[in-house]
């Protein structure tokens, strides 16, 4: 019933959606990017390979690859794949050569990440978890939701812990069909190109039953591979070119030029056919070309070697392209990597990526957009058609300067400009400023095979510079000696900029190419220039890939200084995360020594304020006592700002220098010390001046893999032919002694294993039949624990089975000799004891009673919903906010400055409208204070006219979190709407001036 009722509701919104989707084709006609992707073009002409191809064989495919040990026999499964695909496709187009089916709807499910065609569907790990758990409406304290909501966690995932598909999958394995539904290719990118328009859409209702849909006709096998897709996280022990190359020799660098999947498979189809010529097109993105990283010591070599050349070339010769005299120094800007392409007026702007912002920034001159309706008149009139590459910056026109990434500012976001008639952009301070370094096509030829030094001329004769729209990179000139470089650098450092570019003037433009001549310094990459900041572990992440299932990453945090001098800190606020730097060996050592001290993050848990741990948005999965921690030594490239810590601030590109062994943890820097340092070099930590003598710190050595490994006494095993066997209460029973204890050590457990009939295994296999544990706090027995797949055992049941008190064979379990146990000894554990270890045959004692009782969490019937957690739940009930609780978390103060008199009567018109609206504020979820306190997000007062505006509008000024100043109307006409209107136009300033107009 509730999936018929379901039904019902969404049942409406898809014929809408629909509606929308043809209004729009409609409007933009074909080519306004809004059509469909090209495989349903083609399945409206006929039947396409890939309708008549089964997914299940391709997720078979992918599970072969992953099992296949040889990388030649990889390559050798998936060439047959395809030559497979090829054969379908010549019998199935054999009298129809102007079709345009082809590889392409495999291909997008092979490298989804190389995927422009279809856009974003809004899901990550979390977001997919709290989705299955509320479809498949599994109870939210279960096994199966735990699983999935904490899919990195052994505990709860087990061996499969990191790998969300492979979780995803045990928890689908009994509720999806067995086998599916003959799903063909073509069903699933339907499904994929679904929910890709629900998120567009913002329709999350909508995103819950296309995914109850592919849970319904598809085997569990084939979710699992649908969610790596959708995750863009498939791996095939292939790389991107590996799969590329098996298509066609030619598709990878066709793909760099063009940044297209479709144009890849449709251009190269036939194997036999090959690509002479790669050609740059308008409006499909071309992959940038990058740039190496280096030192001024590096390039000044490069320079000496070539200006040796140029001298020892004749004077009546001509010096060979490759050589050079000089170099051409741009400043490294740091915003967002862009692409523009113009044709007749028409544009289209490209992310580094490839991702289309068109919308963003406008499509032409009378389109609705950031950008382009200041741009277009700025072009010459000779320019009919150009692709130039460059970065989209934000420019500041209150300080004439642009604004770093590290400064929160995202190019793509920034509202629309509101341009005077004299062509001005009129009261806004952030505008989207694009700065061109290179022109790869002009007026129907294509540049990239030109040197830099012949395409910068041309570049340069394109459009007038405007300050906060389009402009040339801002330092342009020639350098040919190592001095001339680091006195750039150390101006760079100077000016907060990233660093300088270096290019060859003889290099030609090469898509998706690291070594084609471009050289990027940064300050960070030198020596000691930037400064360092010690860091105290407060939280630790659990990792993927290789760091599956142990903690990889870590939250770091400052120490607020002591009350009193000389004292030790008692409050550490999170200021970061950081999860690259270090070895695996080096970080083995460090768990091995905070292993033992991790603490679990539970729900609503707040154990770690009372140690003075605090954290905000970015929450770790286990955190540790300050007093158990260690300082990291970090570099970072800049302190950016950030809600998502407690400090305000985070770190740009952080790395581990090293662990500081040698440091208490209360010295680790303090709150002070840290904004100290954010202000020194307004956020930028390479404050120094690069040396003549400085260049980049070498590479960490690798330590030889081949070395001789041997334990220690205490851990060794024994030799079970020197023991004498004193009874058979073990016979048949394998098992693992992990470590002992100082009552009894590894060697005495493992002899009366053996003495009592038992065989010895060092690591436990499927045959073990328990695992006994001296000691439980080494890292390698909190993740056999955490595994759960053996039976994990105190030593004390070993002693009690071999003592002559134990009677012949007592080998049931107790609680509290269990430290982990697999599902079936979990169920024969269940006959005998309760959940908190209460015996049901045998008498209770003292000491019994008090420890059962001490495992028994008293829970309260209600539950406390926090104002974010309903403002979710409105987002869900509503497919957004809630058109009855619109001013869900708003904290409104109510400035009403009128004075009671005995004259006066108590109750005046004024003094009702203030509690009309307070009320109605009140109503649609909003919470009253009582003062003007630093939750307070809306002050309100009664109209234009009242007296404190000035007073408020300058207490506003001051302070770090503004509030919104509007006017009761502001109430009532949200109320009116049944939506949360915009105040700015509800500004008491702002009424005034209309009213003066």
């Amino acid at each position: 019933m509730k999936y018929a009722a379901d039904q019902l509701i969404t049942g409406p919104i898809i014929n809408l959606s629909t509606m929308q989707r043809s209004a729009k084709k409609l409007v933009f006609g074909e080519e306004s990017g809004m059509e469909e992707p090209g495989e349903h073009a083609m399945a409206s002409k006929g039947t396409t390979v890939a309708s008549e191809s089964s997914f299940l064989e391709l997720c078979q495919l992918f599970e072969k690859l992953l099992s296949c040990k040889v990388k030649r026999n990889r390559y050798a499964i998936l060439r047959n794949y395809i030559s497979d695909f090829r054969e379908k496709w010549h019998l199935l187009h054999k009298n129809d050569s102007q079709t345009t089916d082809s590889y392409f709807p495999v291909l997008r499910l092979m490298l989804p990440s190389l995927d422009r065609a279809r856009g974003p569907y809004g899901v990550k790990e979390h977001t997919l978890a709290r989705i299955y758990v509320r479809i498949l409406c599994l109870p939210k304290e279960g096994s199966d939701a735990s699983k999935l909501l904490n899919y990195r966690v052994p505990k709860f995932a087990g061996n499969v812990a990191g790998d969300f598909a492979e979780v995803a999958y045990w928890v689908l394995k009994n509720r999806c069909p067995k086998s599916s539904r003959n799903i063909s290719i073509s069903d699933v990118n339907r499904h994929l190109d679904n929910l890709a328009n629900h998120h567009a859409n913002h329709e999350p209702r909508l995103i819950d039953q296309e995914l109850m849909e592919m849970i319904r006709t598809m085997s569990a096998l084939e979710q699992k591979w649908v969610i790596r897709i959708i995750l863009k996280t498939i791996k095939l022990h292939l790389g991107t070119t590996s799969i590329f190359n098996t298509f066609h020799p030619d598709a990878r660098g066709l793909f760099d030029v063009r940044n297209d999947l479709e144009k890849v498979c449709t251009t190269l189809m036939d194997p036999s056919v090959k690509l002479y010529e790669l050609e740059v097109e308008l409006f499909s993105h071309v992959t940038p070309m990058l740039s190496d990283r280096t030192d001024p010591a590096k390039v000044s070599k490069l320079l000496q070697s070539s200006q040796e050349m140029v001298k020892s070339c004749p004077t009546t010769s001509r010096a060979p392209a490759s050589i050079f005299s000089h170099l051409i120094l741009e400043t490294k800007l740091d915003g967002e990597r862009f692409q523009l392409h113009m044709k007749d007026g028409e544009f289209k702007f490209f992310s580094h990526n490839g991702f289309d912002y068109t919308e963003n920034f406008g499509r032409n001159k009378s389109c609705f957009g950031t950008l382009t309706s200041l741009m277009a008149p700025l072009f010459y009139s000779h320019v009919k058609n150009v692709i130039l590459d460059g970065e989209m910056m934000v420019w500041d026109f209150k300080y004439s300067i642009f604004k770093t990434k590290g400064h929160c500012f995202d190019v793509k976001k920034l509202k629309c400009s509101i341009v005077s008639s004299d062509g001005k952009v009129k009261n806004q301070r952030y505008q989207p400023c694009f700065c061109v370094f290179d022109i790869l096509y002009y007026n129907g030829q294509v540049l990239t095979g030109r040197p830099l030094n012949e395409r910068i001329p041309i570049m340069k004769s394109l459009f007038d510079c405007q300050e906060g729209v389009i402009a040339y990179s801002p330092v342009t000139k020639e350098v040919s000696t190592r001095e001339e470089i680091v006195e750039a650098l150390n101006r760079a450092i100077d000016a907060r900029e990233e660093g300088i570019i270096l290019k060859v003037p003889t290099s030609v433009y090469k898509p998706h190419d690291r070594k084609g001549g471009w050289y990027k310094i940064k300050p960070e990459y030198i020596g000691d220039v930037s400064d360092t900041l010690d860091l105290l572990i407060i939280g630790g992440f659990y990792g993927g890939g290789r760091g599956k299932g142990i903690i990889s990453h870590f939250l770091l945090g400052v120490a607020v200084p002591p009350s009193s001098p000389g004292g030790e800190p008692k409050e550490f606020h999170s200021v970061g995360r950081v999860g690259s730097g270090y070895s695996l060996d080096e970080l083995d050592e460090l768990l091995s020594k905070i292993d033992p001290f991790w603490r679990e993050v539970k729900g609503k848990n707040t154990t770690h304020e009372e140690f003075g741990i605090l954290w905000t948005k970015e929450r770790p999965d286990v955190w540790i006592p300050p007093q158990k921690s260690c300082i990291l030594k970090v570099k970072a490239t800049e302190i950016a700002k950030s809600d998502a810590f407690k400090t305000g601030y985070t770190l740009r590109f952080p790395r581990v220098e090293s662990v500081r062994y040698d440091k208490r943890w209360s010295d680790c820097m303090t709150t002070v010390e840290f904004h100290e340092l954010r202000q020194l070099a307004s956020g930028k930590l390479s404050s120094k001046h690069v040396g003549d003598n400085d260049s980049s710190p070498r590479k960490r050595m690798k330590t030889s893999s081949l070395r001789e490994v041997t334990l220690d006494k205490q851990y060794q095993g024994i030799n079970s032919s020197e023991v004498e066997k004193i009874s058979d209460n073990l016979v048949g029973k394998e098992i693992c002694v992990l470590n002992g204890n100082e009552k009894c050590s590894k060697q005495q457990l493992e002899t009366l294993v053996v003495q009592f009939g038992g065989s010895i295994t060092q690591n436990a296999g499927p045959k073990t039949y328990c695992v006994i544990v001296g000691n439980e706090m080494p890292i390698r027995v909190q993740n056999t624990i955490k595994a759960g797949i053996h039976n994990v055992i105190r030593s004390s049941w070993l002693l009690k089975v071999c003592s002559d008190s134990a009677g012949s064979k007592d080998f049931l379990w107790r609680p509290e000799e269990v430290l982990s146990l697999t599902e079936e000894a979990t169920k024969v554990l269940a006959q005998y004891f309760d959940p908190f270890g209460d015996s049901y045959t045998e008498h209770l004692t003292h000491a019994a009673l008090v420890q059962i009782i001490t495992k028994m969490d008293v829970k309260g019937d209600c539950a406390n919903i926090t104002q974010e957690e309903m403002a979710e739940l409105d987002v869900e009930l509503f497919s957004g906010p809630s058109p009855f609780s619109i001013f869900r978390l708003c904290h409104g103060y109510f400035d009403c400055s009128l004075e009671e008199s005995e004259e006066e009567p108590l109750v005046d018109s004024s003094l009702l409208a203030f509690f009309i609206e307070r009320s109605n504020f009140r109503i649609h979820s909003g919470i009253v204070s009582d003062d003007l306190n630093d939750l307070v997000s809306h002050v309100i007062v009664e109209s234009s006219s009242s007296p404190n505006i000035n007073k408020l509008m300058e207490v506003n000024s001051r302070r770090e979190k503004k509030f919104h100043l509007v006017t009761l109307d502001w109430i009532r006409r949200s109320c009116g709407q049944r939506k949360r209107l915009d105040e700015l136009p509800f500004h008491p300033k702002n009424l005034a001036l209309e009213r003066d107009s």
